[in-house]
């Protein structure tokens, strides 16, 4: 972002200050985004943590969320797991059969 301050009469007569606004948010307000899938038609973004589930359900071909949860190298509460197995279930990345505790996980 780029200051500017100028004496009216002259244009030339500028000081310019340059400052940078960096806001940090706490992880499970904004986690960190990266990109994956290059190969993916629309290029769709997920969280470090979202990669990991997917990779988890990908390796155990189907499972439940407790299993899951299991196999996260980070410690994660129930609920934010519900949340991003929701979040990838929306974009079309993985399904679940069955309803509450023993739903299991699959990757489409």
């Amino acid at each position: 972002m780029l200051a500017r301050r100028c004496k009216v009469e002259s244009e030339n007569e500028c000081e310019e200050n340059y400052f940078k606004l960096v806001l940090k948010f706490p992880s499970s307000l904004k986690p960190d985004v990266i990109l994956i899938g290059e190969h993916d038609k629309q290029s769709r973004r997920f969280s470090e943590r979202q990669k990991e589930i997917n990779k988890v359900i990908e390796e155990l071909g189907g499972a439940k969320a407790s299993e899951i949860k299991e196999k996260l190298t980070e410690e994660i509460p129930s609920r934010t797991l519900r949340f991003d197995l929701g979040v990838l279930e929306k974009l079309g990345i993985i399904t679940s059969k069955g309803r509450g505790a023993s739903s299991i996980w699959y990757k489409v």
